[in-house]
């Protein structure tokens, strides 16, 4: 525990990624707000509260930019500064439609819950309405790896190895499963 974060303001943690440089982002999903711990345990404010509502997940690529995705927009953003964040998959409005091999921005992600990053900076998303695992390359193509004929149910949370060939690990909490 550190103290300087038991000050009331902050509640609710629930997610915490490490970025390259060992950098210690954590989530509060009870103000939708992040803040980053360096090094040194300094504290700075890296999304204000408020900014975007229902953040589920945390992401960090290689070059230190944070990522988060909300559900309650069906979208996956790239942070920009404490009071800015823009999007990087998925579209406002319902669909019913998995479009793959377009840009993110212009794909629909039904409930994106959990994102990483793998060791080449490909995004992965796991999308718990149509239970789908979808990768988003370095030019930001959208394209879906899994789930098309067997459908994931109940997604929980998501992790991606940095290995080369990177494996993919999904929690299924009703179903009481791990999967790779």
């Amino acid at each position: 525990k550190i103290s300087n974060l038991s000050n009331g303001q902050l509640r609710y943690p629930s997610k915490i990624a490490v970025g390259p440089t060992g950098s210690i982002y954590i989530l509060y999903e009870g103000s939708d707000s992040i803040i980053k711990l360096n090094e040194n345990y300094n504290i700075s404010t890296i999304l204000q509260p408020g900014r975007i509502n229902g953040i589920r997940d945390i992401a960090v690529s290689n070059n230190d930019t944070l990522f988060i995705t909300s559900p309650s927009t069906n979208r996956v953003y790239k942070v920009i500064n404490d009071s800015t964040a823009i999007p990087f998959a998925g579209i406002e409005g319902p669909s019913d439609i998995v479009k793959n091999n377009i840009l993110a921005t212009e794909s629909y992600l039904g409930s994106p819950v959990a994102i990483d990053f793998d060791n080449v900076g490909r995004l992965y998303i796991a999308d718990n309405k149509f239970g789908l695992l979808r990768r988003v390359d370095k030019e930001g193509t959208i394209t879906t790896l899994y789930g098309i004929n067997n459908k994931i149910e109940g997604i929980g949370n998501m992790r991606v190895s940095k290995d080369p060939n990177p494996n993919i690990f999904i929690s299924q909490p009703l179903e009481h499963k791990i999967q790779k």
